[in-house]
């Protein structure tokens, strides 16, 4: 019954597809790479802009960071509060350790922020804010993992530079799955506890009335103790364009790829069918098909073999791109798996029109076809 209600055009495509079955599976095949590869593509650049919205708009919310050239009292943070458009000003201190687990050893920045802060936050890969514990250390994944360190283990830490040089050990509270750094966190108490004082600052965040952080570098510029002054949006605009120049090329290579696998691979495979059958379509020619309508056969089949690489491509491509977290997992960045909606949609958009550019090219050679010298020729 499904036989007798197919259409003259879909009876030629059904037994042409089980004729060739390796030809057909070919051309899904191709069509499933390449969407796949546009997936891959458009994921490296969405990738990278979660990651800088992520890390400059939702975990660093300071406009500045005042870096001071040795740690001071919690009188540098009032100093720094009183300059000119400064609105919030919040405590920081970080502080190099050697930091090891069992036979684990690794050179780690720790960084204490103040249980209340606002400015700078602890959150996880699920944007999820992580409070910072009283005592103990929160510590990255990547770096837990350099470690071989778990919740509860214990690591001891020994500064690496500085009047204090003794071992302590400290218990590990938390982990969290953070995109940038392999780095350790601690509450600014219990860090400056570790190094024998009440309260250490080396750093000062600070927000700031719209556009008047070149105010402030100019105001602290002769101030014998401060080193530095980090602009966010310097911080966020360099890194932007360094990191996502390299992900354009990337995605624009694999784009392009893309494309000639699916046009290359559909093309030669409907030229050799072509080829094969021309015999059969010139006939129906002489039957009275138009052109048009003989090459539509060729056209739905393609369409039909590619519909089927496209159901496969899109999942293909969601766990290559999970594969490729793990080759980007080094410890200056990690890309999150985020694939925006509108990924799925311009890939299987991109993948069609592969298809209709192939199928335009065959449809050249079936129009130059010459019914004469076809029927002319034998078997």
């Amino acid at each position: 019954r499904v036989w007798q209600a197919l259409g003259f055009t879909s009876k030629m495509i059904a037994r042409n597809v089980s004729r060739h079955p390796f030809r057909a599976g070919l051309n899904a095949f191709a069509v499933m790479i390449s969407c796949g590869l546009l997936i891959i593509g458009f994921f490296m650049l969405d990738g990278v802009d979660y990651l800088m919205r992520f890390q400059f708009e939702i975990s660093q919310r300071q406009d500045a960071r005042v870096n001071l050239i040795i740690e001071r009292g919690e009188g540098a943070l009032r100093e720094v509060a009183r300059y000119d458009h400064v609105r919030q000003a919040e405590p920081q201190l970080q502080y190099p350790f050697e930091m090891r687990n069992s036979w684990y050893k690794k050179d780690v920045v720790v960084i204490g922020l103040p249980q209340d802060g606002r400015l700078q936050r602890l959150i996880n890969d699920e944007e999820e804010e992580v409070s910072i514990p009283a005592t103990g250390l929160v510590l990255s994944e990547r770096l837990a993992f350099d470690l071989g360190a778990n919740v509860g283990d214990i690591v001891t830490i020994k500064p690496l530079y500085g009047k204090i040089d003794t071992e302590k050990t400290v218990p590990i509270r938390k982990v969290v799955k953070q995109y940038f750094g392999a780095s350790a966190y601690m509450s600014l108490e219990a860090l400056s506890d570790v190094l024998d004082e009440s309260m250490a600052v080396n750093a000062v965040l600070v927000s700031m009335d719209p556009g008047m952080e070149r105010a402030l570098t100019e105001q602290v510029r002769d101030v014998p103790g401060v080193a530095t002054v980090e602009i966010r949006r310097d911080a966020h605009e360099n890194l932007k364009k360094t990191l996502g120049q390299q992900m354009a090329v990337s995605s624009v290579t694999t784009i392009l790829f893309a494309g000639i696998i699916a046009f290359s691979v559909i093309y030669n495979v409907t030229t050799v069918s072509l080829a094969e059958r021309e015999r059969e379509l010139a006939s129906l020619r002489i039957l009275g098909f138009s052109r048009q309508e003989v090459g539509r056969i060729l056209y739905r089949e393609n369409f039909i073999t590619g519909a089927v690489g496209l159901a496969l491509g899109v999942p293909f491509g969601m766990l290559a791109c999970r594969g490729l977290i793990e080759a980007f997992n080094t410890e200056l960045y990690r890309l999150p798996y985020y694939v925006d909606t509108s990924t799925i949609f311009v890939a299987l958009g991109l993948t069609i029109s592969f298809i209709a550019f192939a199928n335009l090219a065959v449809r050249r050679k079936l129009a130059r076809l010459d019914l004469v010298e076809v029927l002319k020729s034998r078997e």
